[in-house]
C-alpha cells in the first residue's frame, strides 16, 4: 500500500475536524513560500544593485571604450595621439556610441607646508560628461574645464583632502617631473568628491585639459585619448569591435598608432570579481527554490 498517498487522501477527504488540522499546515506552507520568495527577490536585488554600482563607478572614472595609442593601452606610460574634428565625428557616427570626449593624463606631486602626495591628474575639456563626478561631490563645485586656457583649478577626492588636510578654496602647489624638466603649478581647490573606491579616490584629480597638455609638452591637437560612452552596455563587445575596425593600425600625423579597448579589458580583475557575483545569484535562487519546494 502507498501510505503517503493514503494519508494524503484521508487529509483531503476527511471531515471538518481533519480539515481544521490541514488548513494551518497549508497556511504555514503558503507563508513559508511567500517569505522565501521575498528573501530571494531582496537578495538578488541587493547583489545586482551592488554589482551595477561598482561597475558604474569604474566606468565613471574612465569610459565604456577608450581610443588611445597602442603602447599606452599596453602599459602605463602616456603616448599622445592626434584627435581632430574628423576623428571625433567618425567615432560619434559609429552605431551604439552615445558620447565622445577627450582626455589627458599626467603624474604630479601635490605639496602643502606639512606633507606631499603623488597623484594622477586627469585633464578634461568642455565636452566632459560630469554627471558621475557631480553626483559624488560632497563639497564645493565643479569648475568649467577648458581646452584653450588654464584656470588653475582642481578637483580632488576626500581621501586626498584628508591625507593633506586640504579644504575647498585652499591653494596648493603641484610639481611635475617629465621630459620637459621640473614644472610647478599653483592650483585652487574648487571641489571635493568621494566615491568610496579607494583604488581611484587615492590618486585621481581633475583639472583643465589645456593645463595637462602644456605640462606634457604636447601639441594642441594631441591628447592621451578619447573616451566613448555606449547606449547599451550589454552590446559593449560588439561596439568595441566596430570602433576597433575603424581605428586599428591607423597612424596619425605624428606617427602614433591608434587602438581601442573597453572597460572590461582595461580592468579585468574588477570585472572578473563582479562576474563571480552572478554565481552567488544562482546559488541563492537554487537554495530558495529548494526551500520553497
Amino acid at each position: 500500500m502507498n501510505y503517503p498517498l493514503f494519508i494524503a487522501r484521508k487529509i483531503y477527504n476527511g471531515g471538518d475536524k481533519t480539515r481544521k488540522v490541514s488548513k494551518p499546515a497549508i497556511r504555514i506552507a503558503t507563508i513559508g513560500v511567500a517569505i522565501g520568495l521575498a528573501v530571494m527577490i531582496i537578495s538578488v536585488s541587493v547583489v545586482l544593485g551592488f554589482k551595477h554600482s561598482i561597475r558604474d563607478k569604474v566606468i565613471g572614472f574612465g569610459s565604456d571604450i577608450t581610443v588611445a595609442d597602442f603602447l599606452t593601452l599596453q602599459g602605463s606610460e602616456q603616448y599622445p595621439i592626434q584627435i581632430n574634428d574628423s576623428l571625433i565625428r567618425a567615432l560619434k557616427s559609429t552605431p551604439g556610441i552615445k558620447h565622445v570626449q577627450r582626455y589627458a593624463y599626467t603624474q604630479g606631486i601635490l605639496k602643502t607646508n606639512d606633507d606631499f602626495l603623488g597623484v594622477l591628474l586627469k585633464g578634461v575639456g568642455p565636452e566632459f560628461d560630469s554627471t558621475f563626478i557631480h553626483s559624488n561631490m560632497i563639497e564645493g563645485t565643479l569648475p568649467k574645464f577648458s581646452d584653450s586656457e588654464s584656470h588653475q583649478k582642481i578637483v580632488i577626492s576626500k581621501t586626498i583632502a584628508d591625507k593633506l588636510n586640504l579644504k575647498v578654496g585652499q591653494r596648493l602647489f603641484a610639481y611635475f617631473i617629465n621630459k620637459q624638466g621640473v614644472r610647478t603649478r599653483k592650483f585652487t581647490i574648487t571641489g571635493i568628491y568621494a566615491t568610496n573606491m579607494k583604488q581611484f579616490d587615492s590618486q585621481i584629480c581633475f583639472t583643465d585639459l589645456y593645463t595637462i597638455n602644456k605640462l606634457n609638452g604636447w601639441e594642441p591637437d594631441q591628447y592621451s585619448g578619447a573616451e566613448l560612452q555606449v547606449n547599451d552596455f550589454s552590446q559593449l563587445n560588439l561596439i568595441t569591435m566596430r570602433i576597433l575596425n575603424k581605428v586599428k593600425n591607423t597612424v596619425d600625423h605624428y606617427g602614433e598608432t591608434y587602438s581601442a579597448e573597453n572597460i572590461t579589458e582595461m580592468n579585468p580583475q574588477i570585472f572578473s570579481w563582479l562576474d563571480l557575483m552572478d554565481m552567488n545569484v544562482w546559488i541563492i535562487l537554487a537554495l530558495m527554490t529548494a526551500v520553497a519546494g
